[in-house]
């Protein structure tokens, strides 16, 4: 079977929501043909649905080697920490999507995940904020980050929300929804 074909049983499974299925089929069409970027950037995206991000990267950064216009750049928002570093992949994806006239089929998702790259670049700014404001908050940030058990670390960040809630030391801000509001291509480096 040729590489193309193991990449449309790829599409098929993705489709369906078979992520790790079709992360297999895209995996052997990258065997059968390792120099097309789109193989690399259609499993880039099966690994982030299926919350693979230390694959997607990989994949995204092999698909950018081969393809410096490549869409997979912008997923590189699957790490908080990169949020920046992805509002400007982001952008430039929004600007090729309208360059390329496809605006209706990726745009809107691409405008969705600025917005999200938006939201986690103000959390991760908030976080070091309270890091560099506040002793106690830093304090238990660290024990949560140290703590080996990483299913509980969510709830853990929470409960130290709640906890400095009521204090003037360390609180979180909340932003509402609307302050990340629509995305205006005009602006090349709204970050």
């Amino acid at each position: 079977m040729s590489a193309e074909l193991h990449k449309q049983k790829g599409n098929e499974h993705f489709a369906a929501g078979n992520y790790e299925e079709a992360i297999k089929e895209y995996t052997t069409a990258i065997i059968h043909n390792p120099t097309e970027p789109k193989y690399f950037s259609n499993r880039a995206i099966a690994h982030f649905k299926f919350d693979n991000y230390e694959q997607c990267i990989s994949d995204c950064q092999r698909t950018l080697e081969l393809d410096q216009n490549s869409y997979a750049e912008a997923l590189l928002i699957s790490n908080p920490k990169r949020a920046k570093q992805a509002l400007g992949y982001l952008q430039k994806a929004y600007d090729l999507a309208i360059k390329d006239n496809i605006y209706t089929s990726m745009g809107l998702s691409i405008t969705a995940s600025i917005r999200n790259a938006l939201k986690k670049k103000w959390e991760q700014e908030d976080i070091e904020r309270r890091l560099n404001e506040s002793e106690t908050f830093k304090y238990f940030h660290n024990l949560i980050e140290q703590d080996p058990d990483t299913e509980d670390k969510q709830k853990k960040f929470q409960d130290l929300d709640l906890l400095l809630a009521n204090s003037k030391e360390g609180q979180k801000r909340h932003v509402p929804e609307s302050f990340f509001g629509m995305v205006n291509s005009a602006n090349s480096d709204p970050f």
